[in-house]
């Protein structure tokens, strides 16, 4: 009984180290497998991140030559408009100074005869009109005189 004890028990050894090579046979199966999975996830993670940057990078310059553009435009405009503005403006200085020299001719010597005219009614209303005024010494400061 020994014996067939002895030889179960190497029996059963036998078929647990062979479950054993086994088990670990699936188990260095399955570890290829996940590190080819992982490697094929790997390389499309990769090949995926390589394109996505290549095409921010190429949104990059073409946002980069839009703002460029839209600069440029946006300097040829404003300068236009600023001739555009000086142009109008030099026109209506030019104008207003033609319209300001015709009036000057044709009010000037219109002006001045009425000037003359005022200022010679002035002169006669002062000599009519002036009185001899009397000088009286001012109490509050004896070296003035006041006008009465």
């Amino acid at each position: 009984m020994r014996e067939q004890t002895a030889r179960c028990h190497g029996s059963h050894l036998d078929h647990i180290d062979r479950l054993l090579e086994l088990q670990r046979e699936r188990l260095g199966t399955l570890e290829q497998q996940w590190n080819t999975e992982l490697e094929e996830l790997c390389t499309a993670f990769n090949t995926e991140r390589e394109q996505m940057v290549s095409q921010h990078r190429q949104e990059c310059a073409y946002l980069e030559d839009v703002d460029f553009a839209m600069e440029q435009s946006h300097k040829e405009v404003n300068a236009d408009t600023r001739q555009e503005f000086m142009s109008t403006r030099n026109d209506i200085k030019n104008r207003n100074m033609e319209e300001k020299n015709a009036l000057r001719v044709h009010f000037g010597g219109e002006a001045e005869d009425l000037w003359h005219v005022i200022q010679e009614a002035v002169w006669s209303y002062t000599g009519l009109h002036a009185k001899p005024q009397r000088h009286l010494p001012d109490s509050s400061d004896p070296g003035r005189v006041q006008r009465v």
